[in-house]
């Protein structure tokens, strides 16, 4: 059984699927956000991590696959109030999640997290190496475009409504890194993260293949 404390009700049009992933089956993941990183007044690096779901489009990540019964939508949102039982003490700021290339550390009085009441804003002061002074420069260029964070997922839900899945995202693990990136790539790493959604959840790879059942079935019904 890849899911504990698995439950499901219908509500409505919609139906909700809460599950909290086994011990085993925890990755690592990670999340962009596309608002660009600024160096305030006092010359350190501020942005904004990790965006919470506001109720409006723009706080979610949405993107669309092409799989065997079709194209299928998703839709994350990262919950209000996901992290507050995380210990964010030691987390690390890197540039583009490169371990070589670290910019603070809570835990070194070097980096600040902030929480809002719509996202999560880092505080970085700049000490004095390369790749800070060439981060800073960048940033303030405007060549440096996002920032991302990585993270373990914890209790989630998942919501069918028709042809698009919502995954909400309701607790969180742990994080181990927030800073500024060159690309805001979570565009690019959707395919992955929909292939994870599909593979690690049982409930959606039922759904779809029921789907799949039902419309081979009137195909064959009316030809």
């Amino acid at each position: 059984m890849p899911y504990a404390n698995e439950h499901a009700a219908r509500i409505h049009d919609y139906k909700y699927i809460e599950f909290e992933p086994a011990s085993g089956s925890r990755s690592v993941e990670r999340r962009d956000c596309i608002n660009p990183p600024e160096i305030d007044t006092q010359q350190n690096i501020v942005g904004k991590g990790i965006l919470y779901y506001d109720g409006t489009p723009k706080s979610e990540y949405s993107w669309n696959i092409n799989h065997l019964d079709g194209e299928i939508s998703f839709v994350e949102r990262i919950m209000p109030g996901a992290l507050k039982d995380v210990d964010l003490s030691d987390v690390v700021g890197l540039f583009n999640h490169d371990t070589n290339m670290i910019l603070g550390r809570v835990s070194a009085g070097s980096m600040k997290i902030d929480h809002q009441a719509d996202h999560v804003r880092y505080t970085i002061s700049p000490g004095n190496t390369t790749i800070a002074k060439d981060v800073s420069e960048w940033i303030k260029r405007k060549e440096v475009k996002g920032s991302s964070f990585s993270f373990i997922p914890g209790d989630q839900r998942i919501i069918e409504e028709k042809d698009k899945y919502i995954r909400e995202i309701l607790s969180i693990w742990n994080v181990y890194d927030i800073g500024p990136v060159t690309f805001p790539a979570y565009q690019n790493t959707t395919a992955e993260i929909s292939r994870m959604l599909i593979q690690d959840n049982s409930r959606i790879k039922t759904h779809l293949l029921r789907r799949a059942k039902l419309r081979l079935t009137l195909a064959q019904m009316y030809h």
